[in-house]
């Protein structure tokens, strides 16, 4: 109950780094 939370932090750290 915490996969794709985890998904999303990756994408979203992703996304943030330049």
């Amino acid at each position: 109950m915490g996969s794709r939370w985890f998904r999303v932090r990756a994408v979203l750290s992703f996304v943030r780094s330049p």
